[in-house]
């Protein structure tokens, strides 16, 4: 039989419980483990099966020596640090070794490492290690796990870790040699969670002979960093930046690649602004010279320009006449006659930021054959005006869809007025609700709520006493029924 123990490791008097390979221990709860502990434990398994030692504080380098005689699965989850002497008996295991809790490793310890015969060393948690550490574990025997390590500075183990496919995702920084291994990899290369780039770094990982590269972690961006990204053969995406100097500007202005720059809350460069308004690249912007609208009028297809949060009359009606997707889901507020002007837009609008409207404005927004279900589906609250404006609209259906809970002050106000609907209601997703706010919607002709026994109730948002909530007898009724 296979062996498959699980070791939790809090000492019981001193003594392991008796096992056998037929009948194997599953709970013994220890923190420490002796030599002889250890040993009886990979005897008890006879060199099969799972040991998992998962509240382990502590290991020495006897016991280490003991458990690397075991075969197959070795599991240590908490112990956080390794000592060189532990690290090194540890290296003649040659099964499956998962150290899970693994935060820093000295360049001693990851040369012990370095040494193991395992067929594949995981090392979850381990961020950090220096380079000297990185060299040393590259040379291990084993398929190498370190999902979690933050910088790369070793060519050898990024060699290693590129070749296995397991390049860790959230890397904050790559040296030059390990940029050489990265470079190597096919198609578009993300790296969206680095910092900064020299560059030397930048220049390697753009020169190749294709490929896209995604920066979108850069916050900054130098002039020589620029001149060198924009070799990239395929597709640059900087989404990271929110501003650019004049200088890289006029850097990026003539790149012949795709270019990405969907984070840029302004653009003062002429020669960029032409390129990113060709390229629907504007969406992150939020103010844009009224020349811009004039063109954008004129052109078709998908524009997104979710970073504006305002516009006048004169730019919605110039919107107006676009034809394509339009996106201004961070515009907040529309005049009645800007509102009159921008629903006039005929292709699929959204404009899920809008909430400050007048019951004129919320009436064309509900007649307009694109938004209307789609705007008040990505309702998620409500103020006090906006739920009079939609329960006076002869166009509202009833559905809130997105609403799941009433947390405002003003909750039970604005609770009373949807209750004064005279067709139906709908909140099916509702989770979080106070009691008071919860009976004013149970007022309501026609209302759809959850299961009572689903909501979660919460203070009196208001600040008010909460009341002892009672289940109206005719809806507890109906829910009994499997009625809304």
């Amino acid at each position: 039989m296979r062996c498959h123990l699980v070791v939790a490791l809090l000492l019981v008097g001193g003594i392991l419980a008796a096992g056998s390979a037929a009948e194997p221990v599953r709970h013994q709860e220890l923190r420490e483990l002796s030599v002889a502990q250890a040993k009886k434990i990979v005897d008890d398994c006879r060199g099969k099966g799972y040991i998992y030692l998962y509240a382990l504080e502590s290991l020495s380098p006897g016991a280490a020596a003991e458990l690397a005689r075991h075969r197959e699965f070795l599991t240590i989850g908490t112990l956080r640090t390794l000592s060189p002497e532990t690290a090194e008996a540890l290296a003649p295991f040659a099964g499956r070794l998962n150290l899970d809790g693994i935060e820093e490793l000295s360049d001693a310890a990851a040369a012990g490492l370095g040494r193991c015969r395992a067929v594949s060393l995981s090392l979850p948690r381990l961020a950090t290690v220096s380079t000297r550490g990185q060299d040393s574990l590259a040379t291990a025997f084993a398929a190498l796990g370190l999902p979690a390590l933050r910088t790369l500075t070793s060519g050898p183990l990024a060699e290693r870790l590129v070749a296995a496919k397991q390049v860790p995702a959230g890397l904050v920084e790559v040296s030059a040699d390990a940029a050489s291994a990265l470079a190597k990899l096919p198609g578009n290369i993300q790296l969206d969670t680095l910092q900064a780039l020299t560059p030397e770094v930048a220049a390697i990982l753009a020169d190749r002979p294709s490929g896209g590269l995604s920066l979108r972690g850069l916050r900054t961006l130098a002039p020589d960093v620029a001149t060198a990204l924009v070799r990239t053969p395929g597709p640059l995406g900087i989404d990271g930046l929110e501003s650019v100097s004049a200088e890289v500007a006029e850097i990026l202005a003539p790149r012949a690649g795709g270019l990405s720059l969907a984070g840029l809350r302004e653009v003062q460069h002429p020669a960029l602004m032409d390129r990113l308004l060709k390229r629907d690249g504007l969406r992150g912007v939020r103010m844009l010279p009224d020349e811009v609208f004039a063109a954008i009028a004129a052109m078709q297809g998908d524009r997104t320009l979710d970073g504006l949060t305002t516009l006048s009359d004169a730019q919605a009606e110039l919107l107006g006449r676009h034809e394509g997707k339009l996106s201004l889901n961070g515009v907040t507020a529309l005049s009645d006659e800007a509102a009159r002007s921008l629903l006039r837009h005929s292709g699929p609008l959204q404009l899920t930021g809008l909430r400050d409207v007048s019951a004129e404005t919320l009436d064309l927004i509900l007649r307009h054959e694109h938004l209307g279900p789609s705007w008040t589906a990505s309702l998620r609250s409500l103020s006090p005006k906006l739920a009079r404006a939609l329960v006076a609209s002869q166009h509202w259906d009833g559905n809130l869809f997105g609403v799941t809970a009433f947390e405002s002050r003003d909750s039970v106000e604005i609770a009373e007025i949807l209750s004064r609907r005279q067709g139906p209601l709908r909140l099916p997703r509702l989770k979080r609700v106070s009691p008071r706010t919860l009976s004013a919607l149970l007022d309501a002709h026609d209302v759809e709520v959850p299961l009572f026994q689903s909501l979660d109730l919460i203070p009196e948002p208001d600040g008010g006493p909460n009341d002892d909530f009672v289940v109206p007898k005719s809806v507890e009724e109906r829910q009994n029924r499997g009625e809304p």
